[in-house]
């Protein structure tokens, strides 16, 4: 599935509309993406304190 229908499947635009939330895509077997979807995690929580 592509980022735009995960989005619009899950309804995260109104579910999620006052909080900030990213969908990343990764693959489980090689690692890809995970480092930045844990990167724009850390940056979240980072502007929180």
């Amino acid at each position: 599935m592509s980022i735009e229908e995960i989005t619009a499947q899950c309804n995260f635009f109104k579910l999620c509309c006052n909080h900030s939330w990213h969908i990343q895509a990764c693959d489980a077997t090689s690692g890809a993406g995970l480092f930045d979807g844990l990167e724009w995690l850390s940056h979240q929580l980072m502007a929180a304190v």
